[in-house]
């Protein structure tokens, strides 16, 4: 018998330092766990190390000169577990590098652990043999072998750090005289190959597989790992599989998996544990019966927790409410405050709500609903108040409350930038500074973990979950941290892109927005568990106004005739075309026409912002008696737009002083200090020229007048913008003379855009990012690729599943959004699972593992083109038209071969493919393999291709004000029109725009035309999905066509051959002139249309033709011709 596991390492010398650590391993059972567990991270990363020289891969730290990478970093490197490619073995490690970390700090290790462990590096050594060696890999691992715990077995914690510290420097001595040995050794690159094509043989033969008894030791101890890691001690004030008496069996006796004890050794949680093959809740009635024990026996009813391994639940029946996910096991301390909360907790509505925070009826009115729906176990609400309605007090009244009946001991406020949660800390400070400790953990992280209310945005908190730990390596926020979460604006895409904040804490969600509640997405709603359209409490800008808590406005519907009609070179005066001929430095018929679509983007004209801000100086409200401006929020279409109206301002008004006018962006230094001035009454500057910095969350009841120089195509945030002006301001124009109202000026056509109800904003989808969208394509393409079987693409298929293997196992184990998803990250770790992928599995993928992807330091233009490519492979899997994507690389290579480029090497290199791919016949055989090899050769040139600006022009041309018929009262409610008025509306009134133009003269679109269709249409009147709802796959031309017809000379020029005299009868020329009357209405014409009832009169065209196919064929053909100019490129 051998006398160790491990002595099947001996057959290989070159293992022979790995043997003698992992024996000492081993051996150290006999002295305490602790030095097992810390020998096992040693000799694992000896034997990593050794994996890596064998496989030709650095282990030098690039950042750290002459050290190694950290094991942390070996082990979870894309080459090693590429290497490994057994994503079950990988997880196993990283346990073993945690639990000898956690033996070096000092934390205990119990005996079962560290045998756990040396059973995790057996198997880890027999990959090893498997792959490396002719070692025998079919032993199995000996209990009998291991040695029996010493008397004298504890070792101070000082004697195990000085243990670790002698191994590591002992492992970097061996480390580098290893390295010295490979670069000594002339035929290493030589051994390198041979032992990587014996693994490979090895591994092509049979997967390596981990013995049962290991892996599901190792399942189980997930739960034990995860309790440790959430400050448990297993053996101290956790006690696994503990008699539980007066259970309703035989004996009398059951044994609960685990039991969670207070500091008073009262039992705070009973665990039960199930397999992961099985639902958590087939434990459920078990745990309840330990409950019911532990209740009998002390007198408090403990919590319960039941889980598989991957899911986790939480009970707290004795509260009332029923079981709930929850992403981790909840912290000695959380779990202990949880438990006095529940003890000691009053019911809410036992409170009145302290009326100096929010004391309006209405306010009250929230408060006392959300008190209510907490007294009726709900523990998520939905306030849905008008801009101006005072949310964030109400929300510190609730906080309050929520604290005072002992419901929350600590609370997150959470937005969306970081001006608002400075905002609301200071007015939460105004009432909290002398009760509760406040911190922003934007500022002051270190303070955030121990305060009672903290401040944070989104993406900040979710960076603070998984970085922010203790000296003990722990998370300083747990799942049970907060109580209750305050989210200001609440909307979808919140709940979208930071849906893990809300899954990792186990607290209470009050949710806060101004969108009226009929155009709140369903999606909110389900979020705080509510029916669709019924928030928690309403309050709407009607009734705010009606009720005198708000102000109403009075609209000023304006625009100019630029802001109209852009620019035509032709209409204008002698004068104006000199101008436009000396800024733009071309003569006559060189100047394009501007559209109105490209006024204040990057065309300014001076005159049109005189116009603006003389109609603002004339009619905007005064205050002072009528001699001052009264406070004014410009809302301009960019930097360079803000910046412009700024200058004329100061060169048409000069006997104003300089900071009367502000430009409030984040270009412009101090622009929170500028900010906090313009919130004072006192305080300049009287305007501020805005840009996508004052359109939220910025309180100024001065504010009388606020200009749209731009236009807004979400409805939610039109809202918020309306809201900056809507608040009460008592004495504004003198004692007793109270704000009563605000102007809006028009000149962005957002009234006419809000005008139909419903609406919920062409641009309040969210964006999912690159990364998400990729894997998303790639997963499909290799789905419907692996079903088509096709032996051509066999070798792609390979590579494909390979990368998306890769992806998922490299996702980082300790992020806690992947611990979210942990059972599906295994699961599709595992290389046989994507061979057998279904539909369902596919679906699976994109709601569980996509949204955790992530790209670090890769070129982001390099993976729109991978997107791009992907797309069009997926297209082509399923029959669908990749024209425009085509025409989209092709004008790609077109750039690729401008004259500047071509002293590059890498552009060199791939000529001749450029060349290729920019000729028509490259397209006409579309394949797989083809897209695929347009993407390798392609991909790494996209960064050499700067974006192309446009150039910005400033002219001083003539401009008149025109003041358009509209309300001039507050309207009830104000919403969005369809997106397919918007469309109607854009096109009926760019009839000039030169793509439309094209479409209604017969004449075919280029690529570029089809591109700036698609924008306009794709982003300023809405997205593509809005495009695809309305007009499903009606090819965008077409579907121009129909909305502005064609000019009736373009069709009857398209049909001239006909009309010559003679050529055909009068009612034949009658049945051609209804044709043409047709198509100049419509714009196209489908074959089935000459069956409409106005061709009924004139008889059928067989009849009508009679005898003459040849003449039948040919108007069909002219049809067709007609209709597929308005598809086709030119």
């Amino acid at each position: 018998m051998m006398g160790s596991n491990f002595d099947f390492m001996n057959q290989e010398p070159k293992w022979k330092h790995i043997a003698d650590r992992i024996k000492k391993a081993e051996q150290g059972l006999s002295l305490a766990p602790e030095t097992t567990a810390i020998f096992c991270r040693s000799a694992l990363e000896l034997g990593i190390k050794w994996v890596y020289i064998q496989e030709g891969l650095s282990i030098a730290d690039p950042f750290k000169a002459g050290r190694d990478k950290e094991l942390h970093t070996l082990l979870h490197s894309y080459e090693f577990k590429n290497v490994v490619d057994n994503p079950t073995l990988c997880a196993m490690l990283d346990r073993v590098r945690r639990i000898g970390n956690a033996a070096a700090h000092g934390e205990s290790i119990s005996r079962s652990d560290a045998i756990l462990v040396l059973r995790i590096m057996f198997n880890f050594f027999q990959w090893m043999a498997y792959c490396y060696s002719d070692a025998p890999t079919d032993l199995q691992f000996d209990d009998t072998l291991l040695p029996v715990e010493g008397v004298d077995a504890q070792q101070s914690e000082k004697q195990l750090a000085n243990l670790n510290a002698k191994l590591c420097q002992q492992d970097e001595a061996l480390s580098k005289k290893e390295q010295e040995l490979v670069k000594a050794r002339a035929d290493m690159a030589e051994m390198q190959r041979q032992m990587q094509e014996l693994r490979k043989a090895r591994q092509q033969e049979q997967s390596f597989k981990v013995d049962e008894i290991t892996e599901a030791e190792t399942r189980r101890r997930f739960i034990d790992w995860d309790l440790r890691e959430a400050g448990w001690s297993i053996g101290g004030n956790c006690a696994i599989e503990e008699a539980v008496i007066d259970m309703p069996n035989a004996q009398g006796v059951g044994f609960a998996d685990y039991i969670l004890y207070g500091a008073d050794r009262r039992p705070l949680a009973i665990i039960e544990a199930k397999r992961t093959s099985y639902s958590v809740e087939k434990g459920r009635e078990q745990a309840k019966l330990y409950a019911d024990s532990k209740e009998r026996e002390f007198g408090r009813r403990p919590f319960i927790f039941l889980t598989n391994g991957y899911d986790i639940y939480f009970l707290d029946d004795a509260s009332g409410y029923d079981k709930r996910r929850v992403s981790g096991f909840f912290s000695p301390e959380d779990l202990a405050d949880r438990m006095y909360q529940r003890e000691n907790r009053k019911p809410m509505t036992s409170v009145q709500a302290n009326p100096e925070i929010a004391g309006r009826p209405y306010q009250l009115q929230a408060i006392r609903a959300v008190q209510e729906a907490a007294d009726g176990m709900r523990r998520r609400f939905l306030l849905v108040l008008a801009t101006g309605t005072g949310k964030t007090r109400i929300s510190i009244s609730l906080s309050d409350l929520f604290m005072v009946t002992g419901w929350a001991k600590r609370i997150l406020f959470l937005a969306d930038r970081t001006a608002l949660v400075t905002q609301a800390m200071e007015k939460y400070q105004e009432f909290f500074k002398e009760r509760a400790s406040l911190a922003n953990l934007l500022e002051h992280p270190e303070q955030a973990t121990t305060a009672r209310i903290v401040f944070s945005t989104y993406p900040t908190m979710m960076n603070a979950i998984d970085e922010a730990r203790g000296k003990d390596g722990l998370r300083k926020f747990s799942p049970a941290h907060f109580d209750l979460i305050v989210i200001d604006e609440s909307h979808r895409s919140i709940y979208q892109r930071y849906q893990a904040i809300f899954a990792y804490f186990d607290a209470m969600l009050l949710g806060l927005t101004a969108t009226p509640k009929s155009d709140v997405d369903k999606n909110t709603y389900r979020q705080f568990h509510l029916d669709n359209g019924v928030p928690t409490f309403e309050y709407d800008f009607d009734s705010a106004v009606k009720q005198e808590y708000l102000v109403p406005f009075e609209l000023l519907n304006r625009t100019t005739k630029r802001l109209r009609e852009g620019i035509k070179y032709k209409e204008l005066s002698e004068e104006d075309k000199a101008q436009m001929e000396l800024e733009m430095g071309l003569e006559g018929e060189e100047i394009p026409d501007v559209k109105n679509s490209e006024i204040n983007k990057y065309f300014f004209i001076r005159e049109t912002v005189e116009k603006v801000l003389d109609d603002l100086m004339e009619s905007g409200l005064k205050i002072e008696g009528g001699d001052k401006l009264g406070k004014t929020i410009i809302f301009a279409r960019n930097r360079k737009h803000a910046e412009y109206i700024v200058q004329v301002f100061h060169e048409r008004y000069p006997e104003y002083k300089e900071d009367f006018i502000k430009q409030v962006d984040g270009s412009v230094d101090y622009h929170d200090h500028i900010i906090k001035e313009f919130t004072m009454p006192n305080k300049a500057p009287q305007i501020a020229v805005s840009v996508d910095m004052l359109d939220t969350g910025i309180d100024v009841p001065e504010l009388v007048n606020l200009v749209f120089f731009k236009t807004v195509h979400s409805f939610s945030k039109f809202w918020q913008m309306i809201g900056r002006g809507t608040r009460l301001c008592p004495d504004l124009y003198g004692p007793g003379q109270d704000k009563d109202g605000f102007r809006i000026f028009d000149y962005g056509g957002n009234f006419e855009y809000f005008e139909v109800h419903g609406n919920k904003g062409s641009n309040d989808k969210l964006q999912t990012p690159i990364s998400e969208r990729l894997f998303n394509v790639q997963v499909n393409v290799y789905h419907l690729l692996r079903l088509q079987n096709d032996p051509e693409e066999k070798d792609f298929v390979a590579e494909l599943r390979e990368k998306i293997l890769t992806a998922v196992k490299n996702l980082n184990q300790d992020s806690f959004r992947v611990q979210q998803q942990r059972e599906y990250v295994m699961r599709y770790s595992e290389a046989q699972t994507w061979d057998v992928l279904t539909e369902q599995n596919v679906q699976e993928i994109k709601a569980h593992i996509a949204q955790l992807m992530t790209t670090v330091d890769e070129d982001e233009s390099a993976r729109r083109f991978d997107l791009l490519l992907y797309s069009m492979m997926l297209d082509t899997l399923e029959s669908k038209d990749i024209e425009r994507k085509a025409n989209m690389v092709r004008e790609t290579a077109e750039r690729l071969s401008a004259d500047t480029l071509q002293s590059i090497s890498l552009v060199q290199v791939h000529a001749d493919f450029i060349k290729r791919v920019r000729q028509p016949e490259f397209w006409e055989q579309v394949t797989i393999h083809k897209l695929e090899q347009t993407r390798k050769e392609l991909r790494d040139l996209i960064r050499l291709l700067t974006k192309s600006k446009s150039p910005i022009y400033t002219v001083d041309i003539s401009d008149e004000l025109i003041e358009l018929p509209g309300v001039h009262e507050t309207p009830a409610q104000y919403a969005s029109e369809a997106y397919e008025k918007k469309v109607t509306r854009y096109l009926q009134d760019h009839k000039d725009n030169l793509a439309v133009y094209k479409l209604r003269n017969n004449k075919r679109l280029t690529s570029t035309d089809l591109k700036e269709l698609e924008r306009i249409l794709w982003q300023e009147l809405g997205t593509e999905h809005d495009y695809e709802e309305t007009y499903g796959n009606l090819p965008v031309g077409q579907m121009v066509r129909r909305i502005v017809g064609m000019e009736r000379g373009a069709v009857e020029e398209a049909f001239a051959e006909f009309l010559q005299a003679n050529r055909l009868n009068s009612n034949q020329m009658d049945f051609v002139q209804r044709i043409i009357d047709y198509i100049a209405q419509n714009g196209v014409m489908e074959r089935e249309d000459l069956l409409n009832p106005i061709f009924d009169s004139c008889g059928d065209l067989m009849d009508i033709f009679a005898g003459q196919e040849t003449e039948i064929s040919k108007i069909l053909e002219r049809v067709d011709m007609v209709k597929n100019n308005s598809i086709e490129i030119a």
